[in-house]
Order: structure tokens, then C-alpha cells, then sequence
């Protein structure tokens, strides 16, 4: 994994994990093996409009083509982000 990539799972992740300890305070790391919709997350409607448009404004990328990226858990989705970001700079 890239260094590039690394820095950004872990923006992620200590992204999803303020979201998540807003309703729960005993919350460690956000774990980016957790499925993305999944209620047991943490993560309610809200939440993900709001970590979605996050990731749109920081890193470029229409996160809400998940479902055409065929992934399933945030882990996954990051590395999605990641190539998605290195693919528009190639582009550019």
C-alpha cells in the first residue's frame, strides 16, 4: 500500500470515527473492514450523506457510485477512492 493510500484510510477512518462517536462514546478506530450499509455500524442515513460529501469535497471523488464499484465494506471503498483519484490525475 502507498503511502498516499495509507493517508487517506486513515483521514477516513478518523473521519467515520467522529461521526460514530457522536452517538456512541465508547467507540475505538472506526473499523474499515465494517460493511457500508450496515445499521450496526454506527452510521445512520445522515451520517453517510454527510461522510459521502466529505469524501467528494476532499479527495474529488463522487463517492455516491459505490454501488456501480462493487464493493462492500469501507475498507475496499477507500482503495476505491484511491484508485479513482490516481485515475482522474492520469486523465488530467
Amino acid at each position: 500500500m502507498s503511502q498516499e493510500q495509507q493517508q487517506i484510510r486513515d483521514q477516513i477512518r478518523t473521519r467515520l470515527t467522529q461521526i460514530v462517536r457522536r452517538h456512541r462514546d465508547k467507540v475505538d478506530d472506526f473499523d474499515l473492514d465494517s460493511p457500508i450499509f450496515d445499521s450496526q455500524s454506527g452510521l445512520d442515513s445522515l451520517d453517510l450523506a454527510e461522510i459521502f460529501a466529505w469524501i467528494e469535497q476532499a479527495y474529488g471523488v463522487d463517492p455516491l457510485r459505490v454501488r456501480e464499484w462493487s464493493v462492500s465494506t469501507w475498507g475496499e471503498f477507500v482503495d476505491k477512492v484511491h484508485a479513482e483519484m490516481s485515475l482522474s490525475r492520469s486523465h488530467s
